[in-house]
């Protein structure tokens, strides 16, 4: 409205020049004093003209001064509001902060508590390794000086055969540790033959393995292996497990006689004294045996063929002689400067390390009473 009035106004003033004022007609008969008003009406109507452009042209300059200040209040409002907003987010990170640091501190709290538990566990484990360690040396020697020690948590008769030609009984050992070598049950059968004591494997099993059958015919009479062909050729044939199983079996039947059979129940047919005496001399008989190498299976590792060296490399599992025990053992039988068609005059037993890393054998020497061990070189060669 204010711009239309200004427009207007202008449009005015431009036309004031060219105003003319309006001329009476003679016909209208008006008479001079009415003349004279009507032109200083109309002079006073050109004078309220120029009054209102000038106070439009004010008005103008004050409507954009106003305007002016709108948009600046405009944009301190936006600012305000951008402000308020930043405030907003800065109150809500100072409190996440806050929490935060609060956080941190039970965390911290919580570190320091969990360190003092593992500085405490530490030293447990420390003790602990510690008497781990004093006790296994104590087994070794307990070991040692008793050859034929033998731990069971349970020997049982299954059954009891006294009216048959060759009188039998039938046993069960549960988790047996014997010469190293742990069994969670074995199940074994004794009998007398023509006045000699045998022993038969049934079944065994070792931890986290199948149990493992055998035949009739591996019945083992420890008195008569040094003269019998026929136990001679059984005795080289039982692998590493089976004979700690007979071991085993021989060692509680044993140690069930010197503590007078108190920890096994008895069937009521059952006479201690006759079947002490028929066991009496098994576990001499069973110590008297020869140390052999026996192992599990075997596997050929490589076969190497060069111009002037070739080498068979084998591997023995489980293997132990008497009561040295190795879960694996390698050896290469090998043969320097070879020729064609002809057998070297250069053959070699070379014993390498077990899996690259394990010094299999140990050089023992005596001093106060005690073994020390010194051990090889990275390989040995035996030729």
């Amino acid at each position: 409205m204010f711009d239309w009035l200004l427009k207007r106004s202008a449009k005015d003033h431009r036309d004031g020049d060219r105003f003319t004022a309006p001329k009476l007609s003679i016909k209208q008969n008006i008479s001079f004093e009415d003349q004279a008003q009507l032109e200083q009406t109309e002079q006073d109507l050109i004078e309220i003209r120029d009054s209102l452009a000038y106070v439009l042209s004010g008005m103008s300059d004050k409507v954009a001064n106003l305007t002016e200040q709108l948009n600046q209040a405009q944009e301190q409002k936006s600012q305000l509001e951008e402000r308020l907003e930043r405030s907003k987010v800065q109150d809500t990170f100072a409190r996440e902060v806050k929490t935060l640091k609060e956080e941190r501190g039970l965390i911290i709290a919580g570190m320091f508590e969990a360190q003092e538990e593992l500085e405490r566990q530490l030293h447990s484990q420390k003790e602990f390794k510690h008497e781990t360690v004093m006790l296994t040396k104590r087994f070794d020697r307990l070991l040692k000086r008793y050859k034929n020690y033998v731990d069971f948590d349970q020997l049982a008769i299954l059954s009891l055969d006294t009216v048959s030609q060759d009188p039998e009984i039938i046993w069960e050992m549960t988790s047996c540790f014997f010469a190293g070598v742990a069994f969670e049950k074995i199940k074994f059968k004794s009998f007398l033959r023509e006045g000699k004591v045998g022993i038969l494997i049934m079944s065994l099993t070792k931890a986290e393995s199948n149990a493992i059958n055998f035949k009739q015919e591996a019945t083992l009479f420890p008195e008569l292996l040094r003269v019998d062909p026929e136990q001679k050729k059984l005795l080289q044939k039982i692998q590493s497990s089976h004979w700690h199983a007979f071991g085993a079996a021989i060692a509680a039947i044993d140690l069930t006689i010197k503590t007078n059979w108190r920890d096994i129940k008895l069937p009521e047919s059952f006479d201690p004294q006759f079947w002490s005496s028929c066991f009496q001399s098994l576990a001499i008989d069973y110590a008297r045996q020869p140390k052999v190498l026996r192992f599990e299976r075997v596997h050929l590792k490589q076969e190497q063929v060069n111009a002037d060296y070739e080498h068979l490399w084998f591997e023995l599992f489980d293997v132990s002689f008497g009561h040295y025990l190795l879960p694996k053992f390698e050896f290469r039988i090998a043969a320097s400067q070879v020729h064609p068609k002809e057998f070297s005059n250069y053959p070699k037993l070379e014993i390498p390390l077990i899996d690259g890393k394990i010094k299999p054998l140990l050089t023992y020497s005596k001093k106060n009473n005690q073994t020390s061990s010194t051990p090889i070189n990275k390989e040995s060669k035996i030729g």
